[in-house]
């Protein structure tokens, strides 16, 4: 029976993925419970460690037939929050959702608004470059970094196969 209703989930997930719904991937009930889990933070975690744990977590998770399932589903979050990034900045329309529909309010809660936006501009630094100012939405960057980046290597079962020449 759970089997089924994952299946359900993924299968939903990946529709709203193929249909460009990239709101609706992301506010659907299985990745809320993705990132919020229990709606606990660690005393200083910061957003991408909270964010890195949750994922890992979540990959790592108790049943191991499972696992092509979730990193799927991270994949296909990773993919919304790309495009949902590039609409918010340069497509448009403008997305209808916060960062706070997809965090715990006790990681929102440990710092105001304002600390949370440099936290996640100071974890998008790369080469001593920083995120431009007023970028809209660089927690779905953010998160799609996370996922990319510290997640990929326990993505086993979605590994690109490099062949020599």
């Amino acid at each position: 029976m759970l089997c089924g209703i994952w299946q359900q989930e993924t299968r939903s997930l990946l529709q709203s993925l193929l249909d460009g719904d990239f709101e609706a991937l992301l506010l659907s009930p299985q990745v809320i419970d993705v990132l919020t889990g229990d709606g606990s933070c660690k005393e200083g975690e910061d957003i991408e460690a909270y964010l890195e744990r949750r994922l890992l977590l979540y990959l790592t998770g108790d049943n191991n037939d499972q696992q092509p399932k979730r990193e799927l589903t991270l994949m296909a979050i990773a993919v919304s929050c790309l495009h949902l990034f590039a609409q918010s900045n340069w497509t448009g329309p403008p997305v209808s959702f916060h960062m706070c529909d997809l965090l715990p309010l006790a990681l929102l809660s440990s710092q105001n608004s304002q600390l949370l936006m440099e936290a996640i501009h100071s974890r998008l630094l790369l080469d001593g470059e920083s995120v431009y100012s007023l970028v809209v939405n660089p927690f779905l960057l953010l998160l799609a970094r996370v996922i990319l980046t510290k997640c990929s290597p326990t993505m086993e079962n979605l590994q690109e196969v490099v062949t020599e020449k």
